[in-house]
């Protein structure tokens, strides 16, 4: 047996030939003596001049040493004779703790190099195939075996610099995000968004502002220009914890998408807090927060909750078994697939009754009435439940589920995406206002708070006079 003697087809099965090329010889004619090609013969059959089993698992060996090296068991180019013959470098090498002089650099390089510990095991495997006896000779079965544990642990240590490739990359997005910001913190304006960073080492938060294009550039659906900064954010979202030093591994973010006429600043936070807001800079803002696991799905790379069900005013709503709930930095108002949009209307219908109904306004389909005699009234519904997988609750109240269209017009800021929307509910910004959001990578939760509002701040109150600016 020898590489010469091994075909691979297309599949990279090997077929072993040569031997039907034999020459034939007489039939009366016993052979008791059989020469080998230089380099594969084993050194026991020199002795013995008795063909076994382990004959061919030391040439096998020989072949190992072929696949290591790239280079042929006997070559006398080289100018030191005592490399002449592979095996006998190799076992040198191989003694001496040397044997990387002689692999192949494209093995231990580049993309798709072998693993250290996969080296290491198929050197000693190779090793043992060609010790002198016979009898220490591990059998053709063992070998089998050895490559076949080579072989999974290789494609594991596979996997996981695929893995680390992907954050390499997505690290390098990330940086790039940082350098668009940068840009347009230069070239926008009228639209501020103000970053803050917690570094370890350092008193008090850094922060600096960014300057967004004017909503009018983006149409009525675009608010104040949030969904071209949450396109940036959910950059952010989709990459793994942040990696710049100091800044802890959670991120923690305060959400300010206000009402397109306000001129208010937003705040994000990097870090692990604690977080206050005035007027109470006594209250840590974390502990307004419930959390949920934070779930992927294997065709996006957005994040996700679970939601069982929708409660209003006592009555659940039941969701089908595994519908996905995705959190959106785009979508302005919560999307629902058409079952579960009707069956919330018709709720929503019922115990508002009372409430002035209005011509329903694009792209909601449940509108009320909020003037009366030409003065603007002030509607409060009921706060709609999200029942979340493991118990808890997210209550979604009134100034995040009504949204003024016009002077006199107010709707359920609830969209319908159609029978065969995916996923079905989507949350959208308008329910994030005056939220606090924490998105914890590290262990794969998010935390949410009910609005704000209700704890008399919101997210514009952000004492920036503290921090330090550039």
């Amino acid at each position: 047996m020898k590489t010469a003697n091994i075909l691979l087809d297309d599949n990279w099965v090997a077929k072993i030939c040569d031997f039907g090329l034999s020459k034939t010889g007489p039939t009366n004619q016993t052979s008791n003596y059989i020469r080998g090609t230089p380099g594969y013969v084993d050194p026991d059959y020199c002795e013995t001049l008795v063909p076994t089993q382990k004959t061919d698992v030391y040439m096998f060996g020989v072949i190992m040493l072929e696949v290591l090296c790239v280079r042929k068991a006997v070559d006398v180019s080289f100018d030191d004779p005592n490399q002449h013959v592979l095996t006998k470098w190799a076992q040198e090498c191989f003694r001496i703790n040397s044997l990387a002089q002689i692999v192949d650099t494209n093995l231990v390089q580049g993309a798709g190099a072998i693993s250290a510990r996969c080296l290491d095991l198929f050197v000693q495997l190779a090793m043992r195939c060609l010790l002198n006896q016979a009898n220490e000779r591990p059998t053709m079965a063992n070998v089998v075996a050895g490559l076949e544990t080579i072989l999974a642990t290789q494609e594991k240590a596979n996997t996981k610099c695929i893995k680390a490739m992907k954050n390499r990359i997505f690290g390098g997005i990330k940086v790039l995000s940082y350098l668009i910001i940068y840009i347009i913190k230069y070239q926008m304006e009228r639209r501020r968004f103000c970053l803050t960073f917690f570094p370890a080492n350092i008193y008090g938060p850094i922060r600096f502002c960014l300057t967004f294009f004017p909503a009018n550039i983006y149409g009525p659906m675009c608010g104040n220009g949030w969904p071209f900064l949450a396109s940036l954010l959910g950059l952010f979202f989709r990459l793994p914890r942040p990696s710049m030093k100091g800044m802890g591994d959670a991120v923690s973010i305060i959400r300010c998408h206000l009402p397109s006429n306000s001129s208010a600043q937003g705040v994000l936070f990097f870090g692990t807090g604690p977080y206050f807001l005035l007027p109470q800079t006594d209250v840590d803002l974390r502990s307004y927060l419930s959390y949920t696991p934070l779930l992927k799905h294997p065709d996006s790379f957005g994040y996700y909750i679970g939601v069982d069900a929708i409660v209003i005013k006592n009555r659940s709503i039941s969701v089908p078994t595994n519908t996905t709930t995705k959190l959106s930095t785009i979508d302005p108002y919560t999307i629902l697939r058409s079952d579960i949009y009707n069956s919330v209307v018709r709720r929503f219908s019922l115990v508002t009754k009372r409430i002035r109904p209005a011509k329903p306004v694009a792209p909601f389909g449940l509108c009320y009435n909020t003037s009366a005699k030409g003065t603007k009234v002030t509607i409060t519904v009921p706060g709609i439940d999200l029942s979340l997988q493991d118990g808890k609750k997210w209550t979604i109240a009134t100034a995040n589920s009504i949204k003024q269209v016009t002077k006199d017009v107010a709707c359920l800021a609830f969209v319908d995406g159609g029978a065969t929307s995916e996923p079905a509910i989507v949350i959208g910004t308008f329910q994030f206002e005056d939220t606090f959001l924490h998105f914890d990578l590290e262990n794969s939760t998010f935390g949410f708070s009910s609005s704000l509002l209700s704890k008399k701040t919101s997210c514009s109150n952000f004492n920036f006079t503290l921090t330090h600016s550039f």
